[in-house]
């Protein structure tokens, strides 16, 4: 079934499509062959562990406790930051702050190839400790100090601000002393009862070839769903057309365009271009679809 599905034109086309977005290194003709030769829950797996990077722009609350604020570095530093939590608050895309790797080296082909793992390609802070971290101008320009922040979908939370010391050959420097102080009082305000989290202090946690579990379990749920379609009579148009009956109400169609699509936010989606329609599988099982603009 593996190489039934990889041999079907939808599938074959997705996977160009992620492979067309994926910035890696050396970006060369014979890397993109290296890729395009995965598996298509591998290569999901490769575009996922790249987007965990961004941060998809949607209204949060900015959140810095006083020992923050107080801080020389965010002090002198203010405006800018000021600036960054407007974008924040607001729910503006906050791409333009994240590291050059994010847009230009996010996958070490050679790296990957040798060693089979995602280690020299990985965002350390994210993966280990689940900390983003934003240079405070956006590019082209860049500064030296680096906000750390843990974010979820709701709350934008700032454990500090630092210099660029706080990276070593792009790993975390363990000498970096205020980094950890700061890392230790952003614990001691979660759980101020003691305890401690899986995976790093903001809730980072890896598996053995150095990706995350989140993109793990997003890889799964993407393989299954398209192997369920795929296996469809007629494939995905089939399945396309039998959506349209299942969601509105007995919608009877003979035409469809559908393709495999995964958007910013996560979602892998059936898009029919033909009636302008998308579809999704949500984490319980149920499909959803909606008109696209």
């Amino acid at each position: 079934m593996q190489d039934e599905l990889n041999e079907r034109p939808s599938i074959v086309r997705l996977k160009n499509t992620l492979v067309g977005k994926i910035p890696y290194t050396p970006n060369s003709a014979e890397s993109k062959i290296f890729l395009l030769g995965h598996d298509i829950g591998d290569l999901l797996h490769i575009y996922h562990f790249w987007r965990q990077r961004f941060l998809h722009p949607v209204v949060r609350r900015y959140h810095a406790p006083r020992s923050v604020r107080n801080d020389p570095l965010y002090v002198c530093n203010k405006a800018k930051i000021n600036a960054l939590r407007h974008k924040i608050e607001v729910g503006e895309d906050l791409s333009a702050y994240l590291s050059r790797r994010a847009h230009n080296n996010a996958l070490d082909i050679r790296g990957y190839r040798e060693s089979k793992s995602f280690n020299s390609s990985r965002d350390q802070m994210l993966i280990c400790e689940g900390f983003y971290h934003l240079h405070l101008a956006p590019l082209p320009d860049r500064t030296n100090e680096v906000l750390v922040a843990r974010v979820d979908v709701e709350v934008f939370e700032v454990v500090g601000v630092f210099t660029h010391e706080l990276f070593l050959n792009d790993q975390v420097n363990l000498k970096y002393t205020k980094y950890n102080q700061a890392v230790d009082r952003y614990l001691a305000r979660r759980m101020p009862e003691g305890g401690f989290y899986v995976g790093g202090a903001g809730g980072g946690l890896q598996n053995l070839a150095g990706s995350s579990f989140t993109t793990t379990m997003w890889q799964i749920h993407c393989r299954k769903i398209l192997q369920l379609v795929e296996a469809w009579p007629d494939g995905i148009d089939g399945f396309t057309i039998k959506l349209y009956d299942l969601l509105f109400s007995g919608r009877k169609l003979r035409y469809v365009d559908p393709i495999w699509l995964v958007v910013d936010d996560g979602r892998l989606l059936i898009r029919d271009r033909k009636n302008k329609h998308d579809f999704w599988m949500e984490t319980s099982g149920k499909w959803r679809g909606e008109p696209y603009a």
